[in-house]
């Protein structure tokens, strides 16, 4: 979606505004509610977990109300968790704070450390980045040799949209489809892998997940189909909704 972004800081300023006003709003929970928040949260959490023990230091990027580091913080030594947003901010510290996390506002693109993570967190966050390379350079300085990145991002290249272009819903390249109007850009499997490697990083692993919004609205009650739905995109993630990749320094 085109919002006429020419530099990073617009691209902040454009975030902060954004968020600030869905929390001032209640509208600030990801992938509405229900279950489909709740495999959301699921994945995102499961796979920081697998990824840590209690030693781990963690840096989780675009916290918003802190829902996952709370999570895990419990599991880990402690968490330094980052948002552009200030309301986002207060409301972490009001309802999910602990004596281990370390919540800051600030834009991530900003954020220095003088110490190195063993695992960072990037849920959701690629797709609002004016700069993804410079983020990505960033990441790999800030995590310790051996150190992790986990990263999620809504894939460009969806299934739906290649079965809507068939059906002749698009029109040559035209794209249109579920781009939030919060998304500076979107990415394909293979452009977010291209980025990754070309930064340092190793893959790790990579998975999926099928899940719309839309789909999930439709098939709300159906939660024994959305769950299963949502497994699949670990065999396909090329074409899943969302892409999820474990990368190592």
């Amino acid at each position: 979606m085109d919002h006429g972004i020419k530099t990073q800081q617009q691209a902040i300023d454009f975030q902060k505004h954004i968020y600030n006003e869905a929390v001032r709003n209640k509208s600030h929970v990801a992938f509405g509610d229900g279950i489909l928040q709740e495999i959301y949260y699921e994945k995102r959490i499961k796979l920081a977990a697998k990824y840590s023990n209690k030693e781990s230091t963690v840096l989780d990027l675009g916290c918003g109300d802190g829902t996952i580091a709370h999570a895990l913080s419990s599991k880990v030594r402690y968490v330094d968790a980052i948002d552009v947003s200030e309301e986002a901010i207060k409301l972490a510290q009001r309802t999910n704070n602990v004596d281990n996390i370390h919540y800051v506002c600030a834009p991530m693109e900003n954020y220095m450390k003088d110490k190195a993570y063993d695992l960072i967190l990037m849920y959701e966050s690629m797709e609002h980045i004016f700069n993804p390379e410079y983020m990505l350079s960033k990441i790999y300085n800030l995590l310790k040799p051996g150190g992790k990145l986990i990263l999620s991002t809504p894939n460009s290249r969806r299934f739906d949209i290649y079965l809507f272009r068939l059906l002749g819903y698009f029109k040559r390249k035209q794209y249109s489809y579920e781009v939030y109007e919060d998304h500076v850009r979107e990415y394909s499997y293979g452009q977010i892998k291209r980025m990754l490697e070309a930064k340092g990083f190793r893959i790790v692993t990579t998975e999926g997940l099928f899940l719309s919004l839309k789909m999930s609205c439709k098939l709300s009650k159906k939660s024994a189909f959305l769950r299963l739905m949502a497994k699949t995109g670990n065999l396909f993630p090329r074409l899943a909704h969302h892409l999820y990749f474990v990368v190592e320094k």
